[in-house]
Parts: C-alpha cells; sequence; structure tokens
C-alpha cells in the first residue's frame, strides 16, 4: 500500500478521500446490488492473449474459501477485498505484464496457478509498482496452455474502511502478438460487376515486432489480380499470392494490404492472409484469417471472356456479354444486347437493336450502332468515334434515341443521329449531339468542357468556362 508506516497510513486514506478516489465507509454493499459476472473464482473471465478492460469493484466481494491476504502486504494486518477474476491461457510461453494503470483506486494484483479457489498458488504479486496513486505492475514468467489466475482488488487494513472504485486491467505478453483480419468489399459479387478487394488490416498487440510480412494466397474459383497495395512497405505479385513486406509494428501500431481481383469464374473465392514476424508470437493462433466469397453470374453472362484480349461476337439472340478484363473487341450483332467490357482499353460496338454499353475502366471507344441505345462509358477517357473506318461508317446509321453518360475521365462523345441525351459530369469533355434534337450537359462545377448541339433544337447545360456551340 502507499505510504504504509501508521499515522501516514490514516493520513493517506484521508487524502484519497478528497482527491475523489473511491473509498467506502465500511458498510456493506445494498441487497439489491449486483456483483460483477467475475466476482468469484469460477467466473473468472477467460483470455487466451492479451487483453485491456475496465470494471468496478464496488459490489465485488471475498468468495468463502478465497485467501484474502497476499504476498505482497507491508503489514500482518493488511488484507485484500472485493476482488474480481480474470484467466489467462497463453498458447505460447513467454513473460507476460499485467499492470493497473489508469485505476482510481490503490489496487493489488495476485497471481495464481491452480484449480480451486482454496488451493491456489500465488507466483507473483505487486501493490504500488507504478508509483503514485497506488496503481500495480506484475510481470511473470507463463508457460503455454497453462492457465494463470489473475486477481484484482483492494487494500484493507484491520479496523477501517475497504477500499475500492473504478479499475484498468491491462495484460500485455512481452513479445509481440500480431492479429489478422480480412474482410471483402463485396459478397457476393456478381461475374463481370466489376472489381473485388480484399483488405487484410495486421495489428501488434504485443512489444515491438520485426521481419513483418503479409502473404494473401487466392484460392477457388478463377480470379485475375489486378493491383496490389499496402500502408507500409511494398508488395510484390506471383499469382496466386502477392506477398506485402510490412517491416517493423511498434505496440498497437497496424498496417493495412489491399489485393484487387477481377473475378473470372462463378464460384467462391476464399483470399487468405498470414503474417510472420522474426519474434515468437505470443498468440500465433490469430495470425491468419480468410475470407471467402461468393462469385455468382448476378448478370446473366451468355458470352464471357477471359482477363486477355479477347474479340467477342454476339449472335442473332438478346445476348449478355461480358468481357471481364483485357483490351477487348466485342460486337453485340443482331438484337438488344447487353455488354459489359470490364477492365481494359475495349472497342465496343453495340450492333442493331436498342442496346446497353457499358465501357468498365479503361480508355474505351463505344457506339450504339442502330436502336435507340444507353451507353455508359464510366471510368477512363472514353469516345464512341470508331477507331477504324468501318466502325466510323457504322456508327453514320446510328438513328436511335440514345443515353450517354460518360463516367469518370476526359470522354470524347457524339449522339450521331436522333434525339440523344448526353450526360458527363466527370472530367473535362467534348459532347456532340450531331443531328437531331439533343439534350447535353456537362456541368461539373468546373470549366474547359465542349459542348455541340450540332443540327436541330439542343439543349446544353454548361459551366462558366465551358465551350458551347449550336445550342
Amino acid at each position: 500500500m502507499s505510504a504504509r508506516f501508521l499515522p501516514a497510513r490514516w493520513t493517506t486514506m484521508a487524502a484519497a478521500a478528497v482527491l475523489g478516489l473511491a473509498m467506502a465507509t465500511g458498510a456493506t454493499a445494498p441487497a439489491w446490488a449486483a456483483a460483477p459476472a467475475n466476482d468469484d473464482f469460477a467466473n473468472a473471465e477467460a483470455h487466451a492473449s492479451a487483453f485491456g478492460t475496465s470494471g468496478s469493484t464496488a459490489e465485488a466481494t471475498i468468495e468463502s474459501g478465497e485467501d484474502n491476504t497476499t504476498p505482497c502486504k507491508s503489514f500482518p494486518n493488511d488484507t485484500v477485498t472485493r476482488t474480481v477474476w480474470y484467466g489467462l491461457t497463453p498458447t505460447v510461453s513467454g513473460n507476460v505484464q499485467v499492470d493497473s494503470a489508469g485505476s482510481n483506486f490503490d489496487t493489488i494484483i495476485d497471481i495464481y496457478t491452480g484449480s480451486a479457489v482454496n488451493a491456489l498458488t500465488n507466483i507473483a504479486c505487486n501493490d504500488d509498482g507504478l508509483g503514485g496513486g497506488g496503481a500495480s505492475t506484475v510481470t511473470f514468467a507463463a508457460t503455454a496452455s497453462t492457465t494463470y489466475w489473475i486477481r484484482l482488488g483492494g487494500y484493507r487494513n484491520l479496523g477501517r474502511p475497504e477500499i475500492f472504485g473504478s479499475y484498468n486491467l491491462n495484460v500485455t505478453p512481452l513479445n509481440p502478438d500480431l492479429t489478422v483480419a480480412v474482410t471483402d468489399s463485396a459478397d457476393p459479387i456478381a461475374l463481370a460487376g466489376g472489381n473485388l478487394t480484399y483488405t487484410t488490416t495486421v495489428t501488434n498487440n504485443g512489444t515491438a515486432a520485426t521481419g513483418v510480412s503479409v502473404a494473401t494466397t487466392l484460392s477457388g474459383s478463377a480470379a485475375a489480380i489486378v493491383s496490389t497495395s499496402t500502408t507500409q512497405g511494398s508488395c510484390s505479385t506471383s499469382a496466386p499470392v502477392v506477398t506485402c513486406t510490412i517491416g517493423s509494428l511498434a505496440p498497437f501500431a497496424s498496417a493495412t494490404t489491399t489485393v484487387t481481383v477481377t473475378p473470372t469464374a462463378t464460384g467462391t473465392l476464399t483470399a487468405t492472409s498470414v503474417a510472420p514476424l522474426t519474434e515468437t508470437d505470443a498468440n500465433s493462433a490469430d495470425n491468419t484469417d480468410a475470407e471467402s466469397t461468393t462469385v455468382n453470374n448476378g448478370l446473366g453472362c451468355t458470352i464471357t471472356g477471359t482477363n486477355g484480349n479477347d474479340t467477342l461476337n454476339g449472335t442473332n439472340g438478346a445476348d449478355v456479354i461480358c468481357g471481364l478484363g483485357g483490351d477487348d473487341t466485342i460486337n453485340g450483332g443482331n438484337n438488344n444486347d447487353t455488354i459489359y467490357a470490364g477492365a481494359g482499353d475495349d472497342t465496343i460496338d453495340g450492333g442493331n437493336g436498342d442496346d446497353v454499353l457499358y465501357g468498365g475502366d479503361g480508355d474505351d471507344g463505344m457506339g450504339g450502332g442502330n436502336g435507340a441505345d444507353y451507353l455508359y462509358g464510366e471510368a477512363g477517357n472514353d469516345t464512341n468515334y470508331g477507331e477504324t473506318l468501318l466502325g466510323s461508317l457504322l456508327y453514320l446509321f446510328d438513328n436511335g434515341n440514345d443515353h450517354i453518360y460518360g463516367g469518370p475521365g476526359n470522354d470524347d462523345l457524339d449522339g450521331q443521329n436522333g434525339n440523344d441525351t448526353l450526360v458527363d459530369t466527370n472530367g473535362t469533355d467534348t459532347m456532340s449531339g450531331s443531328l437531331g434534337n439533343d439534350t447535353i450537359d456537362v456541368q461539373d462545377g468546373t470549366g474547359g468542357d465542349t459542348a455541340n448541339g450540332g443540327l436541330g433544337n439542343d439543349t446544353c447545360t454548361t459551366d462558366v468556362g465551358d465551350t458551347t456551340s449550336s445550342c
């Protein structure tokens, strides 16, 4: 106990009351007050690794058979009162530190082994190891798979009031203690429905760790790795494994890695991450984690490409063509088709019919062809002028009332014939209505865009600094 010399004992306790440190008057707790859930040894709160917790001993008790003394007492009449219990069963051997820093009363911490409250062996204890305020700290050598009982209570000198209050309990292995958690950005995800990102967070709950890395392995249904990143260090890819070198992690620090993929087949895709380190981990059981994602055919793909550069041709039916990755050439053919080009610099021709085209990421060339088409350029610098002479000639016969949406990037889009709606509110864009009564919207809050209505009665929505003509 703090200031344990006789008259100073009472001075210390009086000062504690003045400072607001919790102290009882010796009266028992009201009958209606509930004791903490871990008041008794048999209900000790179990843990396998580092943890921090808080609570109150105001309604705690000394149970029948519990030794209310401690080897750490300063005087023969000192006792321990109002105790709570925790169990620690580490998975690896190493030193463990237990402290009550931040508690608002004079604590005592005892560490025991044994199987019953009346048959325990005290292996370590501490009263005022953290100095002023009476907080305690104790370090002991723990053996893997052995259960250690941590008891926290307050001081009481015979004939004087009990001391109790709010406590913090911090249990920290004197080894690194990494934990790994993996999450996915979507589940389920549709084939050709965009990219999927797995995020791995590695956190160190122990002492400083060195030589930390994170290896993420993909398994299950097929997927192509698109990109990787890390908040610390660097990553390398040797499919299906991405390894990110983290380096050192300070106590309670964390690092995050990402692996972005394009699913190329339906089924279940799993990312498993493991984080090795140089030192012995205090709890190696949580150094790995996995996340599984269902990949379905929610978009109804009838023709599917690969992550390479594909040429995909539709049929005379209503096709759903999914290009996936790569620089693809996709022709819808006849009928009302839906085309998901996916990532890459794609060339897309809807053909005859009322088509819906999604460019995906990349600098795409898109044309709806005949019919009332919807074109979504999405990310990248897109154009709907054909890149070949044949493509340019075909677009001259686009007589439908088209809806064209540019998306992020600097796009150059042309409605051709028909009463078209062209919208692009991202980037520095050129939008042309050509023939027909067109509606053009390039209003994105900044200047630099060009809106050309062409022939017909056209309406243009622009910003100051944009260039307009025939609107």
